[in-house]
């Protein structure tokens, strides 16, 4: 099949979709408006692949310098740049499908296009978040979801507030996590590069790889660090990641007295992540919302035990005092308690995360999760 797939922020989400269709043989178009000087080379280098670059920004410098109504007739005028070169492409590359998301963004240059058949593909934040902000992003949203022939999702919530903002036919909903690849992500206690590298080889290692945004609460983590640090000295912690917010966490560890067991690692190419996770003792996530963290599902198939906040994407891969443990968001001194509860269990950090290998190996196979979006391209294909 020839796929047109639009996708802008090129993560490595982005990069397992595009390696895995680019291995089944389809023709495969990527339209994106990445804002970085050079494309990831990670998906540039992926052989097979057309890369068709759009570029906005041109239409955009600047723009700090004029009124509120200027910059919407700016913006306005790059996404009508965008929507008139995007159906340019679609006569000319003739796509069988369409598969796009960020729903606000690339699904809406997608939706707006109206080609059919248009598989849509939330990414979590975009449904669970950014609706909400205004009446206008909740129209948008609204009229996205209703130009999609089919939408597939990685988790339940995401399902479940889709049909909640549109009554969009829950058949037509697809939701499957996913997944990470398990031949890189196993667990390995024999690499201890890491702890090599930082001079941690007798510590005890939390790790959190979430970025340095508002939304992923890294702040409540570091606010937790105290109390565990005051019962179990030789902790250390390292948060892989980037973001806005990562000079202000950063002298929060100072404001706090704890820079010195802090290692800020900042964004770690992913075949790397392994060396990280298999140095760790106990992996976090904060976050105050969220679809399927494939962070957390790495971490599960590194057999790490984890203490994640209650969002509702998390409690359909654990089960509190099963495999991980559960804290309400913006909870510092829950967090604390749970990782000194595990910190002081060195079997119970064993158990739950041999749970978290078995749940990963059953359910977060990307080899096999894949299957089902081909399943979904031949239903669009049969019912174009």
């Amino acid at each position: 099949m020839r796929i047109l797939y639009i996708s802008s922020d090129l993560i490595v989400h982005d990069y397992r979709f595009l390696k895995k269709l680019c291995e089944f043989d389809h023709d495969v178009y990527l339209v994106t408006h990445f804002a970085g000087k050079d494309l990831p080379q990670d998906i540039s280098g992926l052989r097979g692949l057309k890369i068709i670059r759009y570029n906005p920004n041109a239409v955009l410098l600047g723009t700090e310098k004029y009124s509120i109504f200027t910059r919407k007739i700016r913006c306005w005028l790059a996404f009508m740049q965008s929507y008139i070169k995007f159906k340019r492409e679609l006569k000319k590359i003739k796509p069988d499908i369409v598969h796009a998301g960020w729903v606000q963004g690339d699904g809406f240059l997608a939706a707006v296009s109206d080609f059919h058949p248009f598989l849509l593909m939330p990414w979590g934040s975009d449904i669970l978040v950014f609706p909400e902000k205004s009446k206008r992003t909740m129209s948008k949203t609204k009229y996205v979801l209703s130009k999609a022939d089919m939408i597939t999702c990685d988790c339940e919530i995401v399902k479940k507030k889709i049909i909640e903002f549109s009554n969009y036919d829950s058949e037509k909903i697809i939701v499957f996590p996913w997944g990470i690849d398990l031949d890189l992500f196993k667990p390995n206690k024999k690499n201890n590069l890491i702890r090599k590298a930082l001079g941690w080889e007798d510590k005890k290692i939390l790790l959190m790889t979430r970025s340095f945004f508002p939304i992923y609460a890294v702040d409540d983590f570091i606010k937790a660090i105290p109390k565990i640090i005051k019962a179990y000295p030789n902790t250390r912690i390292i948060l892989v990641g980037d973001g806005p917010l990562r000079s202000e966490l950063e002298q929060l560890t100072v404001n706090l007295g704890i820079r010195d067991y802090v290692y800020f690692a900042e964004s770690i190419p992913n075949d790397k992540m392994p060396e990280y996770f298999n140095s760790a003792d106990i992996y976090l996530s904060c976050s105050l919302s969220d679809g399927t963290s494939l962070s957390l599902l790495e971490a599960m198939a590194c057999s790490l035990p984890v203490v994640t906040t209650d969002i509702p994407s998390y409690l359909e891969w654990i089960n509190d005092g099963e495999n991980g443990y559960i804290v309400p968001t913006r909870s510092p001194n829950d967090i604390s308690a749970k990782v000194i509860n595990l910190l002081s269990n060195h079997n119970l950090r064993i158990k739950m995360g041999h749970r978290n290998f078995l749940i990963a190996q059953e359910r977060a196979n990307w080899d096999i999760n894949y299957r089902k979006l081909e399943l979904i391209y031949g239903k669009l294909q049969k019912n174009k």
